[in-house]
């Protein structure tokens, strides 16, 4: 005769009142699944700009942090000091470089004062000087426009 099942005591509605053993499946046991590691967090993007905080930014660009922004000047001969001949300038700097810097790299190369200077991106429009790079996550190969800021004029 089989063996009848001991009872065990559980808790019902805050009593203890006998049960049934749990019995074991037949059977062998199932094997452990992998624990699989978790995917990496995606970057959030700005709901009103689309765009990554500096940091995630800096993060996806690795060890390699140096970007290189491609210029487009005008055709502009209204001062001779300057030489906007319509070119494209590559100017290389570190994402963390605010938006005066990339300025600066542009006057060494065509002579026009930092202050007589805007930037403009396509989707971003004009960038703000005190901004860095990463913030407008400005990769390489980017393209921003060369303006010439007019003062005054009617």
């Amino acid at each position: 005769a089989a063996a009848a099942p001991a009872l065990v005591p559980i808790l019902v509605g805050g009593a203890l009142v006998p049960g049934v053993a749990p019995t074991k499946p037949a059977g062998p046991e199932p094997a452990p699944q992998p624990i699989k590691p978790p995917e990496p967090k995606r970057p959030r993007l700005d709901p009103t700009t689309g765009l990554m905080s500096e940091a995630d930014f800096t993060n996806e660009l690795g060890a390699n942090r140096t970007v290189s922004i491609s210029v487009k000047c005008p055709n502009d001969d209204s001062n001779p000091a300057w030489t906007l001949l319509g070119q494209s300038l590559e100017v290389s700097l570190d994402c963390m470089s605010s938006v005066k810097e990339l300025k600066a790299s542009v006057k060494a190369q065509v002579g026009m004062p930092e202050n007589k200077q805007q930037l403009k991106h396509a989707k971003l429009g004009f960038l703000k000087d005190a901004l860095s790079l990463a913030h407008f996550n400005l990769k390489s190969g980017d393209v921003v426009e060369l303006v010439v800021r007019a003062r005054g004029r009617r």
